[in-house]
């Protein structure tokens, strides 16, 4: 049994080292060398600031920030490069996402609001991961 789960484990490395893809979107500049990603970005509503992160095959970014006097946590994701803005509940959970697909610009905004009571997560995931025109 020992010998079959080491065969199985040496015949899958090679999807395992697989490298995530790297996207630049969202005002999110990122790049890598290797395995080493970087990205830097906007922090959302401080235009004057920004923020930098390093990982290994991806990064995800993220700040809480205030937006109109109520807390936001903005993630950017390198292996997307979606934006999500995420609100919380009066209990501190997320309750409202507001996902920028890699394709969006200011001109164009290809955005869309995901409501966590219902369980959307998944089609958050799933916005984010295809490319924009097989969204409705």
């Amino acid at each position: 049994m020992k010998t079959w789960f080491i065969f199985f484990s040496l015949l899958m490395l090679p999807f395992s080292l697989k490298a995530a893809p790297v996207y630049s979107a969202n005002g999110f500049i990122c790049g890598g060398q290797g395995k080493t990603v970087t990205c830097k970005g906007p922090i959302p509503g401080r235009p004057d600031e920004s923020m930098t992160a390093t990982g290994h095959n991806v990064v995800y970014m993220t700040i809480n920030t205030k937006l109109n006097g109520a807390m936001v946590r903005y993630t950017y994701f390198s292996d997307t490069g979606c934006l999500v803005g995420y609100t919380f509940n009066a209990a501190g959970e997320p309750a409202l996402a507001v996902a920028y697909h890699r394709e969006s610009t200011e001109a164009h905004p290809k955005k869309k609001t995901f409501d966590f009571s219902k369980n959307q997560y998944e089609s958050l995931a799933k916005f984010c991961e295809e490319p924009f025109n097989k969204n409705p």
